[in-house]
């Protein structure tokens, strides 16, 4: 079956200068998992090659596929309402599944209020997306597929959840090669040079409770690693394809100090040699980890410091403290690796 992927944009009338765009990652993730079961599949990043909604339109018309998915985060919902609702009334038969934070979070809402949505994938959407793409393409039933959400009679209903995927190494790397353009480090509004630029992730989930994020709700509070060696593999492709920047996009990269020493290591023997963006955790930020990270190649580091501040640091459940901020930011500087707190 053929099956269209949407990143929207944020539905600005001017795109800002610099503004930042990131590589739709879940989307080539989820385009990997449907090519291996043998499905076509075209991938609009809309965050990048920002497409009024008419053209948008005419593509989809033009590729005419039998799904269309569309991801949404909070500032991109109302334009992945737009875009979807222009694509239905051209396209009525199109099956539109939404999915990503936004979508799972409101799916009730979204369902009942905007009838050209036809499903919600819930959570992590590899499987989920495949079994519902599988599903309608045989015209199987739907309500066997954990993790979604539809009308039915009128209501809306929602499945038993699905598991997450435990073993993240068996999962295909994402099809970079879906995306029409490149990014570079001045398209991500990131620090760096323009080389050419992408991101990837070395495991899902935060055991954290901040009281203003939503990954824990996302992950439950639970966390799955790839191997060293899966993380180190992909790192060494993306050299081999000509990648000189990677931000890992990992809600706590430093989390366990003994994997992250030995990707460390395995990037030093193998002689990959990447510029390195990561987010993390003031404390978890050791001197010796940083040390070892910025050897191999990272320069950048964001760390949500959110205040200095201990009453505020309690309310959001941040189980840090403003020294540990400062002392993670000594660790940086005695490395050689930039820091920047939000």
């Amino acid at each position: 079956m053929k099956v269209a992927l949407i990143n929207p944009n944020t539905g600005r009338v001017e795109r800002i200068e610099n503004e930042a765009a990131w590589p739709p990652l879940g989307l080539l993730y989820l385009g990997a998992v449907l090519e291996k079961s043998g499905h076509e599949v075209k991938v609009i990043d809309n965050a990048r090659i920002q497409l009024p909604v008419e053209k948008i339109v005419e593509r989809v018309k033009r590729e005419d596929p039998g799904v269309l998915g569309v991801s949404t985060l909070t500032p991109t919902f109302k334009q992945g309402i737009k875009i979807a609702s222009a694509i239905k009334a051209e396209l009525p038969d199109l099956k539109i599944v939404f999915g990503n934070y936004h979508a799972t979070f409101t799916y009730e809402r979204l369902l009942t209020k905007y009838p050209f949505v036809d499903y919600v994938a819930l959570g992590e959407g590899e499987q989920i997306f495949l079994e519902l793409v599988n599903a309608l393409e045989r015209n199987e039933e739907i309500k066997k597929i954990k993790g979604i959400a539809f009308r039915h009679d009128g209501r809306v209903v929602k499945t038993p959840p699905r598991q997450f995927i435990q073993n993240l190494d068996e999962l295909p790397l994402p099809d970079r090669t879906l995306l029409e353009q490149e990014y570079h480090s001045e398209v991500v509004g990131m620090l760096g040079s323009s080389g050419k630029f992408t991101t990837m992730l070395t495991s899902r989930g935060c055991p954290y409770n901040c009281r203003y994020c939503a990954c824990s709700a996302f992950s439950l509070r639970k966390v799955r690693f790839r191997s060293p060696k899966s993380v180190v593999a992909e790192m060494g492709l993306l050299q081999m394809e000509g990648y000189e920047e990677v931000g890992f996009v990992d809600d706590n990269l430093l989390l366990d100090r003994h994997r992250m020493e030995k990707i460390c290591d395995l990037l030093k023997e193998n002689g990959i040699k990447l510029t390195l963006w990561a987010e993390g955790r003031v404390d978890q930020a050791s001197r010796e980890v940083l040390r070892k990270f910025a050897r191999v190649g990272c320069k950048t580091i964001y760390f949500g410091v959110e205040s200095g501040n201990q009453k505020v640091l309690n309310y959001y459940g941040k189980n840090i403290s403003p020294e540990l901020s400062r002392k993670a930011m000594r660790n940086c500087k005695d490395a050689g690796i930039e820091n920047i707190i939000g």
